[in-house]
């Protein structure tokens, strides 16, 4: 009983805390809005974008090489594999095709 008690109270200040900011929304006007996009410093801004744009080129630069050694790295570990299987002499295979095997 007391856990519902302290739902309902939870959800009771949730309902207010939404309530009250859907009262102060309307205050806000359209040319509050504009004068605080006025106020930002473009100059800024271009910066930003500029960093933005740089970081993009980065990541996507170091990923791609990432993935040619990821890729080289594989092709080392195939080839090791495959010396491996032709030095044993038979080629590996799955445990359940060996359990049907002895069926």
């Amino acid at each position: 009983m007391l856990r519902f008690i302290l739902q309902t109270v939870i959800m009771i200040a949730l309902a207010a805390i939404v309530y009250l900011m859907a009262e102060t929304l309307p205050r806000i006007s359209d040319e509050e809005v504009a004068d605080m996009k006025a106020r930002r410093s473009t100059r800024l801004m271009g910066y930003v974008e500029k960093s933005d744009a740089a970081l993009k080129s980065f990541s996507e630069r170091f990923l791609r090489r990432v993935k040619v050694w990821l890729l080289q790295l594989n092709n080392f570990i195939e080839a090791k594999l495959g010396k491996l299987r032709k030095e044993s002499g038979r080629m590996p295979t799955l445990p359940e095709t060996e359990e049907k095997k002895e069926s």
